[in-house]
């Protein structure tokens, strides 16, 4: 299972990359994307923040074991580069 830090960290990119897209959007001085008309520069980046904190998340969820770093993992992965 994943520690508490671990998790703390999923949820505090979560947190951080919602309240950084509120705060920007009443920014009035902002590069605004021509391929996404609402969304500035800004916004996008929080919203790869949610997203990878939210796909971490999920997937710690999911598959608990394969995000630990421990002595099996490290040997399984030397094994699968040879």
């Amino acid at each position: 299972m994943l520690d508490n830090k671990k998790k703390y960290y999923m949820v505090y990119t979560i947190g951080y990359g919602i309240i950084r897209f509120v705060v920007e959007s009443f920014r009035n001085n902002s590069n605004v994307f021509s391929w996404i008309p609402f969304f500035t520069t800004a916004q996008f980046i929080s919203l790869a923040g949610i997203i990878t904190g939210l796909s971490l998340l999920i997937w710690s969820l999911i598959f608990p074991d394969q995000l630990e770093v421990d002595e099996e993992n490290i040997t399984r992965l030397k094994i699968k580069k040879k």
